[in-house]
């Protein structure tokens, strides 16, 4: 056998136990997982659900720049709605709170014994109303969107109503 053979031989075997320790270690990714299990199904929706958080506090965050009229009066600029801004920001972090609290309950109420499927519904759950909650900040955001900057200030409000 020539050395060449030798040493493809050693790392082949030296390989193995790598790539079996690796797919053995994988438990993070739904790939990892048999598909429809708990498992493969919580990572998914957890996935479905970083993203839809991702895009909800990009709309909450447009919104929020979208009515903060900024003023400057004797030199000094305020927010003019600071008011305003501050409830949405604040109803925006309750609601959050809110979700994962729903959530956690939906989830321990589900029907099974095991936890992994019990986390699966609450994962469900939190992909549910972070969908409905980012359709309604879009809508809002829409609403504002369309209606002339200078008149924003005294109109807006029937469209943020959409969030409460």
């Amino acid at each position: 056998m020539s050395i060449r053979k030798i040493a493809c031989l050693v790392i082949a075997l030296v390989s193995v136990p790598v790539i079996a320790f690796a797919e053995a270690d994988c438990t993070d990714r739904p790939e990892c997982w048999p598909e429809g299990s708990a498992m493969h199904t919580g990572l998914l929706r957890r996935q479905a659900e970083e993203n839809l958080r991702k895009q909800l506090q990009q709309t909450h965050k447009e919104l929020v720049k979208l009515i903060s009229t900024k003023k400057i009066e004797n030199g000094v600029e305020y927010l003019e709605d600071q008011r305003l801004v501050e409830a949405i920001q604040a109803q925006q972090k309750s609601w959050d709170q809110f979700k994962n609290s729903e959530c956690e309950l939906i989830g321990s109420l589900s029907p099974g014994a095991m936890s992994t499927w019990q986390s699966a519904k609450s994962v469900e759950c939190e992909v549910n109303l972070t969908s409905q909650r980012l359709n309604r900040m879009r809508n809002a955001l829409r609403c504002v969107k369309r209606i002339a900057p200078d008149d924003r200030r005294f109109n807006q409000q029937s469209c943020l109503y959409q969030l409460a």
